[in-house]
């Protein structure tokens, strides 16, 4: 699935510092966050963000996952939109629906 074209987003984006990480958790164990892999945040916006990984994992559209950042407390996030990079390198978008 292609990103959003720029006139159909909802919230503007801001670009992130290169040093913001985000842990993803593929599981969705409610009682424990797991991280399964982590990303570099690329920006982000009141409405979701797009992260860059290096994953073999099978990331799918519509696909929910728990994303942390930093201290925070994980929360619910939704992958609406993939795009490959490179053979293990992924951008993800993912909109927050918790």
């Amino acid at each position: 699935m292609e990103e959003f074209d720029k006139e159909t987003r909802k919230h503007p984006r801001f670009n992130q510092d290169p040093d913001v990480i985000a842990e993803i958790d593929l599981e969705l164990n409610e009682s424990k966050f797991t991280r399964s892999l982590w990303g570099i945040v690329f920006n982000d916006s009141f409405g979701g963000c797009a992260i860059v990984v290096v994953t073999q994992e099978l990331l799918e559209f519509n696909q929910i996952c728990y994303l942390k950042f930093s201290e925070l407390t994980p929360f619910k996030a939704k992958i609406v939109w993939t795009k490959k990079l490179d053979e293990n390198t992924w951008k993800l978008g993912l909109e927050y629906i918790e």
